[in-house]
């Protein structure tokens, strides 16, 4: 996968380095130093790939004569602890070709070249999976076709350095075209709670690969088990946050589902109240109608004169087995009893009497039963 590495170091003459020796290794090349008299040979290293040197508007066209840019930058420098060039060094995505790592960093050259840096780049790649780049820049700026605008003091915290990085991932990103995807910022930044490896260097790299421990190897190894460890604990509160979401989820579906219920019972009901008084002859039904108690589910409530009122909760046959049952009731109350029963709704009636008893003011279509 691709990962972001993007490391900052200056070019120290009070560390014994120079600006030849660093530029001669970076492109495996042989370049004569004038100013100390002797010769810098890389040219056995076997991993560059492609080397490129990239001038900024203003600079002699001989620079870009990888001898004569280095010397000039040395010679541009007097004190004997001075910095002579900026070395960066920058992860390559494994997920790009060759042809692609050129032409990101011929894109990404521009970042340096524009504020007046000599940028002199070389790509390694010995194919066992680490490609990286080297840019080696100029400690100072072009001006008037000299190397002698001011240094930067101090890089620790430098908002030009972040912007430089913050441009090295938008490059990338631009060519990897969601192949993959790296970001300059720190994980805590991103707001990711993992901590982050520690760089191995080729020598540890290499004794790792060849089945030695290294210290850096091990506490690297620490570090994957501390974010595994973190990841298993983020998954089992993922987990049980879930359970409790779903479970809310459910009882508000329960709860939609029975207020849906309610809601759709009232117009039933209208309709219900407005069959039934159509069945029923004139004058022998004094009031039908759809009551709605607070806090309660629709009902029908019914009147005959004489008789006291009663109410039938209709919705969802809650109430006293159902609207059938609830509507069987009401035409007992009215004083309607089938098989000579008595006028309370008694369908079976007394034994031996037949026929349908009458009480007085009911109506006399028996179809009007069949409500």
């Amino acid at each position: 996968m691709a990962i972001y590495h993007y490391h900052k170091e200056f070019v120290k003459r009070s560390k014994g380095q120079s600006a030849t020796a660093a530029a001669a290794y970076r492109a495996g090349e042989r370049i004569y130093d004038e100013r100390e008299g002797k010769v810098h040979d890389y040219t056995r290293k076997g991993d560059v790939v492609h080397t490129q040197i990239y001038l900024p508007d203003g600079a002699p066209e001989i620079w870009l004569d990888r001898v004569a840019l280095w010397n000039a930058a040395e010679a541009a420098e007097r004190a004997k602890n001075a910095r002579v060039a900026i070395s960066l060094d920058i992860a390559l995505p494994v997920e790009m070709s060759r042809a692609e790592w050129v032409r990101l960093m011929e894109a990404h050259s521009r970042t340096y070249t524009a504020l007046g840096y000599c940028a002199d780049i070389a790509i390694h790649d010995n194919g066992l999976g680490n490609p990286h780049a080297h840019v080696l820049l100029t400690a100072r700026t072009v001006e008037g076709g000299l190397l002698v605008g001011a240094k930067p003091r101090d890089w620790g915290d430098s908002s030009q350095l972040l912007e430089w990085r913050g441009d090295w991932a938008r490059d990338c990103n631009s060519i990897l075209a969601g192949r993959a995807h790296i970001d300059h910022r720190t994980l805590k930044a991103q707001g990711l709670d993992r901590e982050p490896a520690i760089h191995m260097g080729p020598t540890a790299t290499q004794k790792e690969r060849r089945g030695e421990r290294t210290e850096r190897g091990d506490r690297n190894r620490e570090i994957a088990q501390e974010n595994a460890r973190r990841v298993a604990a983020r998954m089992a509160g993922a987990s049980r946050s879930y359970a409790d979401t779903l479970g809310r989820i459910e009882g508000e579906k329960a709860a939609a589902a029975a207020a849906r219920r309610q809601a759709e019972s009232g117009p039933l009901l209208e309709i219900e109240v407005a069959r039934r008084l159509e069945l029923q002859a004139p004058g022998h039904l004094e009031a039908v109608r759809l009551g709605k108690g607070e806090g309660q589910p629709p009902f029908l409530e019914t009147q005959r004169e004489g008789l006291p009122a009663r109410a039938y909760k209709m919705a969802g046959g809650e109430a006293r087995g159902g609207p059938d049952r609830a509507w069987g009731e009401a035409r007992g109350a009215w004083g309607f009893a089938e098989g000579g029963g008595e006028a309370r709704g008694n369908r079976q009636g007394p034994r031996g009497q037949g026929g349908a008893a009458r009480v007085p003011g009911a109506p006399r279509d028996r179809r009007l039963l069949q409500a």
